[in-house]
């Protein structure tokens, strides 16, 4: 795109200041690289609250996917300079890019050839293991998540479960076992058979719309920039589907042809690069910055009076979360985007 155009083009990236989510200095080699003008924004949790208030008329509803504040961002700060722009949007649906591609099909490989009995007995095991760990502390959550995973009936349930927030029993109150698994995955035809094609299956029918453009396309029209994603043109989604396995994944690396092409124009180095999603620090940001903005959407008496959502089952999400027990901003934030929602609504 760059070699066409007469004059440097734009590009733009939302950075953060912990550096586990800061990938700005990456897409800044990218810019340099192709002689892109490139311009850069950090992200604070200052920055972040300015944007939350606005979600609910963004959104028009109660989506909760948080890297919807730092897309808001970058599509506003684009905004100032093109109106058109375009994303990278479907390539890891496409072409085998998330980890839990990987990992989902390695572990069910180890687990999968035990019987759905052996599972059971192995997750009431892990049940036991579980009473006996700290309760003040991370291990137990984290065997009570592999408990659930490895009581899974098939794989489908089993990647089901990984698309799930992962909850304590306890927390999870009334929630029913399952229920997300069998509606995400009800609809996957039997000749999809291989386990990478059933989860990228998954994903191009659900995450991908109702989640990532969704995501997109209401933050880019919020600030009328038009977004578009070249990599979901029709013709390049029917030859990502003719691909051999070994043309998407290599070993525990993905987006093998991607990757090949890419290597012509950037430096192997970027390219070698793990997957890194677009995220905000959102448990830490929950423990601190933002932890007043929680504990007020998140009151137990409003809650109560609201009669929406289980008052006791939440107040135990946030109790684990600020004491550290477990992480769970990822289970957090789609409460708190419901009652950030309802409050505006209602």
């Amino acid at each position: 795109m760059q070699r066409q155009s007469t004059k440097p083009i734009r590009t733009f990236t939302i950075g953060f200041h912990e550096d586990r989510f800061d990938e700005a200095r990456y897409a800044q080699q990218v810019a340099t690289s192709i002689g892109s003008e490139h311009t850069q924004f950090q992200l604070s949790p200052q920055h972040a609250m300015e944007i939350i208030p606005s979600l609910p008329g963004i959104y028009d509803e109660p989506f909760a996917d948080s890297s919807q504040v730092p897309t808001i961002l970058v599509t506003a700060i684009a905004r100032q300079h093109v109106t058109v722009a375009l994303s990278g949007d479907g390539g890891d649906e496409l072409f085998c890019g998330y980890s839990r591609y990987f990992n989902a099909r390695r572990i069910w490989r180890f687990i999968g050839g035990w019987d759905a009995r052996t599972r059971r007995t192995m997750a009431t095991l892990l049940q036991f293991v579980s009473r006996s760990a700290p309760s003040n502390g991370r291990l137990r959550f984290r065997i009570n998540r592999l408990q659930h995973r490895i009581a899974a009936e098939d794989f489908d349930d089993f990647y089901g479960n990984l698309l799930s927030i992962s909850l304590t029993p306890t927390a999870a109150g009334g929630w029913p076992r399952g229920l997300v698994s069998s509606f995400l995955l009800s609809d996957i035809p039997d000749q999809v058979r291989e386990m990478s094609t059933r989860m990228m299956f998954t994903d191009q029918s659900l995450y991908l719309p109702e989640d990532i453009l969704t995501k997109v396309d209401r933050a880019s029209m919020a600030v009328a920039l038009e977004l578009r994603a070249p990599l979901l043109d029709h013709r390049i989604v029917e030859f990502s589907w003719q691909l051999p396995e070994s043309m998407r994944v290599n070993g525990r690396e993905g987006k093998v042809l991607l990757r090949k092409l890419f290597c012509r124009h950037l430096p192997r180095s970027l390219m070698d690069r793990p997957k890194h999603g677009f995220e905000i620090p959102i448990d830490t940001w929950l423990r601190q910055p933002l932890r007043d903005w929680m504990l007020d959407l998140l009151d137990s008496d409003k809650i109560k009076r609201e009669g929406y959502l289980n008052a006791k089952s939440v107040a135990i999400l946030v109790g684990e979360h600020l004491s550290g027990r477990g992480d769970h901003g990822y289970a957090l934030w789609p409460l708190l985007m419901f009652q950030s929602w309802l409050q505006s609504n209602v």
